[in-house]
């Protein structure tokens, strides 16, 4: 239990520091150096400088706040601080041990400002300080072993879903590296290829209902995603009836970094329309979609895309291009067959990524509730 005389206030507990003088503007920063630059940002180092001047002067170890992004990060090794919303947090009294501290901080609730400001209501949380010697050490020490496990269990489940992604791609390999066989341009399987056009001032024509628009970014290798989805009118629907999909297209992404994305255009999605970034490949009777699609994913049909297009500042695929990429000639029977084979292994595949999925999710609530616990003094 927690006695009331071992609860403190958080200014009673904290020196602050806000280093203005000397951050790092992201523009500043470098890819190697000789100084890390700690800022607020997922990643827990942000990058390199090599100006001994920035650098700070603070008694490591400390702890950084992020005051937009409400992270916490613990620090023991000389830094420079990056961007704008930093504070060093040392605690006042040296029987606080700094790690203890630090535990105890990342599991303060903090309400969700967005980008605002959030050291205000840091300041308001109680701060358990056991009266107990030896209470900290044991507690750091107790934490850090679960934490030790719990990481060792989540590089494993990292590890599968490379392990998964590698085998994914292998499946495809396979499928289509085929022996004495034909090939087939895309010119010569398919009745149609074309890609629509951006309206100007596309923004201002983009609705929340009516006929879908689909870009790029609703395009991912074999799914397509809804996210992000704009609409327009009927009329400019109608202006553009060249790029107007019909059930069974292949939605190929053409330029930009996502390039060479390709999925079948869902039957349930209806009359819809593409921008100038996805090509409509619509194939003959002989070439099921589903081929085409599974083809162009696959490492030989990236391989053709990625060495084919004429990008230099960005990456492109011009018509021409994309009629003469080549692909194995198969009956549709055999074509069939390959399909249903790739999709029951991406099927077993989708499982077990679940299973990782959920564990990992486990593992990150796990890791509070230990943390939660620790600082209700029921983990030791």
């Amino acid at each position: 239990m927690i006695a009331k005389e071992e609860i403190r206030l958080f200014d009673q507990c904290f020196n602050t520091l806000s280093p203005e003088n000397k951050k790092v503007q992201r523009k500043q920063y470098l890819p190697e150096g000789k100084i890390p630059v700690i800022d607020q940002g997922e990643d827990f180092i942000g990058g390199y400088t090599n100006d001994h001047n920035k650098q700070q002067d603070a008694d490591l170890p400390v702890i950084l706040f992020g005051d937009h992004t409400r992270r916490f990060k613990y620090v023991d090794f000389p830094f420079a601080v990056g961007a704008d919303g930093i504070k060093i947090l040392k605690p006042i009294d040296k029987t606080i041990s700094d790690k203890f501290a630090y535990y105890q901080l990342t599991q303060k609730e903090l309400p969700n400002k967005g980008y605002s400001r959030h050291y205000q209501f840091l300041r308001k949380v109680d701060f358990w300080v056991p009266q107990k010697r030896g209470v900290q050490e044991k507690i750091v020490e107790t934490i850090e072993t679960q934490f030790t496990r719990l990481d060792a269990a989540i590089k494993s489940f990292k590890a599968i879903k490379v392990k998964l992604g590698l085998y994914r791609k292998s499946v495809l390999r396979a499928a289509f590296e085929i022996e004495d066989t034909s090939v087939a341009s895309i010119e010569e399987i398919s009745n149609f290829i074309g890609s629509g056009i951006t309206p100007k001032g596309s923004k201002q024509h983009y609705r929340t209902e009516g006929i879908p628009f689909i870009r790029s970014q609703n395009i991912y290798p074999f799914k397509f995603v809804t996210d992000g989805l704009v609409y327009v009118n009927s009329s400019l629907h109608e202006g553009m009836r060249r790029t107007h999909t019909m059930k069974g297209d292949v939605l190929l992404n053409i330029t930009g970094a996502s390039i060479g994305r390709c999925a079948v255009i869902p039957d349930s999605l209806g009359q819809a329309n593409v921008n100038q970034h996805v090509c409509i490949i619509r194939t003959k009777e002989n070439t099921l979609p589903q081929y085409l699609c599974a083809f162009l994913n696959s490492p030989l049909g990236q391989n053709q895309i990625m060495t084919t297009q004429g990008g230099v500042t960005r990456q492109g695929l011009n018509y021409q291009q994309i009629r003469k990429l080549k692909l194995p000639l198969l009956s549709v029977s055999k074509q069939k067959k390959i399909i249903d084979e790739i999709e029951s292994r991406f099927s077993v595949i989708d499982k077990v990524r679940e299973v990782v999925d959920a564990s990992l999710g486990k593992a990150e609530k796990l890791r509070k509730s230990i943390l939660k616990s620790a600082f209700e003094g029921k983990l030791i």
